[in-house]
């Protein structure tokens, strides 16, 4: 634990080896999970069984005043468990990249032919984010399961909004257009409509 450096990998240094298996498990975190679940808990139960026997031991070391042999033989148990659980967790993460990658998962390394399986997002989140609609399916292992997604309703919807929209607004200019056109039968059929626009500077029309 003292010992490494931030800038190089070091895999015979706890940090470097947990941040590589960390790093590499997050990318398929949803599968990798349970394997790393499963180490963890074999490790940590190995600690715990041995913790009865490790106090007991060292209690009765001091119960006769031998209190550098119990600093002894727990400096002894902790370097000896750190070094077992670097070994580890290094074992497991070449396990873990020759298993999870390219997308895919290796479930049987000794089977004769190596079948992976293709790993994707679960359906829950496909749904989620619209990837799931009657136009775009998923691959064909969820196409059956395939169910309508709200984003495309929302899409329709605010493409309506947007016609719905412009056709206010032609329909507002043009009866501010017709405002501006002189009365029948003030001014000479001659006389070029006036606009709003063209009073605001003074446009004088040429008759």
């Amino acid at each position: 634990f003292a010992t490494g450096h931030l800038n190089k990998l070091d895999l015979s240094v706890s940090y470097w080896v947990h941040a590589a298996v960390g790093n590499w498990a997050d990318r398929f975190y949803v599968h990798t999970i349970g394997d790393i679940k499963a180490l963890q808990g074999d490790l940590e139960g190995g600690l715990y069984a041995a913790q009865a026997g490790i106090e007991t031991a060292a209690k009765e070391m001091l119960m006769v005043g031998q209190k550098g042999a119990v600093a002894s033989m727990l400096n002894e148990h902790s370097a000896n468990a750190s070094a077992d659980e670097i070994e580890a967790w290094t074992e497991f993460l070449w396990k873990l990249m020759a298993k999870f990658k390219d997308g895919q998962r290796i479930d049987d390394f000794n089977a004769e032919k190596l079948t992976p399986t293709k790993l994707f997002y679960p359906k829950s989140w496909l749904e989620a984010v619209g990837y799931i609609d009657e136009d775009h399916l998923s691959p064909p292992l969820m196409q059956a399961a395939a169910l309508p997604s709200t984003a495309g309703a929302w899409i329709l919807v605010s493409h309506l909004l947007v016609a719905a929209l412009s056709v206010a607004a032609t329909i507002a200019y043009t009866k501010r257009n017709e405002k501006a056109l002189p009365a029948s039968g003030g001014v000479g059929a001659s006389t070029p409509a006036v606009s709003v626009e063209m009073r605001r500077y003074q446009y004088q029309p040429v008759v």
